[in-house]
């Protein structure tokens, strides 16, 4: 969907797209758009560019894997993120190019003075580097906080020292004190808070735009000297698609005011499959969603799986009994729980849960026993999150 400010004769008006619509990105002047969509044959996720208003589009050979792109400010590159790497690629041809290593990227910018943002992982603080691979180096560490678990969703502002960025945690609470939008500057001397928000932040002719509690797409004044946004709050979208698990809402904004976004979940759906060894489907299990990190029980009888809560703007684990075909919640925290992996012997499972700190909880499969942490890890820039994946037949939780 594309959105001009009112100031300018509001038109509003939906873009006809090929397929599947994740990750989108405006150039700095409105007219491109650029997308990841699933390849036809690989499935794999490349990188789109079309012009906004018309059918126009290409498909950009070299992106495999490609998410959260962003356009360098003349437009002739595009940023993106693959293969647990920083890449750019030129839209008029030309392979991509490696800049850095980013095991779990949450975003990137590039400014006008040749500066790109980017966060090279879910546990990281933002980092600085060109475009040619140089000069590459922290630049929000300085106020990480033991309470954050993140600072992620970097948007340059125009004048290419200040940018916007999402830092907090992930206890996904109405009250969280925590998580905010900041603007910062490239010295990374300071930050500066602007509003309470679990969402990445946008930016369009001297408006902050995100996503309020909601879910709804908002706009407000922003001073960018002062670092101060206005009291009035302007809805631009009821419903935007938002992924629950990164706090990334499907929106993008440019600074001429072209505002797009996607009222889907942003996020793709699946269901849980059966396939045998040839690669035939055999049968699907439950409920169509967004769904991740399947883990069978040692029995074969049950499957713990993510599964996002769309409305609730949360994700938890769920549990999937094969043999009676039904399915019920196994955690309850507000926060992400996620990424269950089940002991040899079935009875007890583990996930990693960002209520705050990071941490490893433990919990019985059946009956009414609250969950242990076993592992915690606070918040510590360039840190890799304890994500469990199997649990050795040494172990014992009592």
């Amino acid at each position: 969907m594309f959105h001009k400010p009112e100031s300018e004769g509001q038109q509003v008006f939906a873009i006809a797209t090929p397929g599947e619509v994740n990750h989108l990105a405006l150039s700095a002047d409105g007219k491109w758009l650029a997308y990841a969509t699933p390849d036809e044959e690989s499935g794999k996720s490349v990188l789109v560019i079309q012009k906004v208003g018309t059918s126009k589009l290409a498909v950009l050979k070299g992106t495999e894997g490609a998410s959260y792109p962003f356009w360098s400010p003349d437009n002739k590159n595009l940023g993106f993120f693959a293969d647990g790497k920083l890449k750019k690629i030129g839209v008029y041809g030309g392979g991509a190019e490696t800049l850095a290593l980013t095991p779990n990227a949450r975003g990137g910018s590039w400014g006008s003075k040749g500066v790109i943002l980017y966060t090279p992982q879910i546990g990281s603080g933002i980092w600085r580097i060109n475009p040619d691979g140089t000069h590459d180096e922290q630049v929000t560490e300085k106020y990480f906080l033991p309470e954050e678990s993140s600072h992620r969703w970097p948007v340059f502002l125009p004048d290419g020292e200040h940018f916007l960025f999402w830092g907090g945690s992930f206890a996904n609470a109405d009250d969280d004190p925590i998580s905010w939008i900041y603007e910062a500057t490239l010295d990374g001397k300071e930050r500066r808070k602007l509003v309470q928000a679990h969402s990445n932040p946008g930016y369009a002719n001297g408006q902050l735009l995100y996503l309020d509690k909601r879910g709804s797409l908002v706009a407000t004044k922003l001073d960018i000297g002062a670092a101060r946004v206005g009291e009035e709050k302007r809805v631009i979208a009821d419903v935007v698609g938002f992924q629950a698990s990164t706090y990334w809402g499907a929106f993008t904004a440019a600074e001429n005011g072209t505002v797009v976004y996607n009222s889907s979940a942003g996020s793709t759906l699946s269901a849980l499959t059966w396939f045998d060894r040839a690669g035939k489907e055999l049968g699907r299990v439950g409920e169509v969603g967004v769904l991740a990190n399947p883990s069978l029980s040692p029995d074969d009888q049950f499957v713990a799986v993510d599964r996002t809560d769309l409305k609730a703007r949360n994700v938890d684990v769920w549990i999937h009994d094969l043999k009676r075909g039904t399915a019920s919640r196994f955690t309850f925290d507000p926060a992400e729980d996620v990424s269950a992996a089940w002991s040899r012997d079935g009875q007890t499972i583990a996930y990693r849960s960002a209520a705050g700190s990071v941490t490893v909880d433990v919990k019985k499969f059946q009956g009414t026993e609250k969950e242990k942490v076993v592992l915690e890890q606070k918040a510590k820039i360039g840190r890799l999150e304890f994500i469990p994946n199997s649990w050795s037949a040494d172990i014992f939780v009592p």
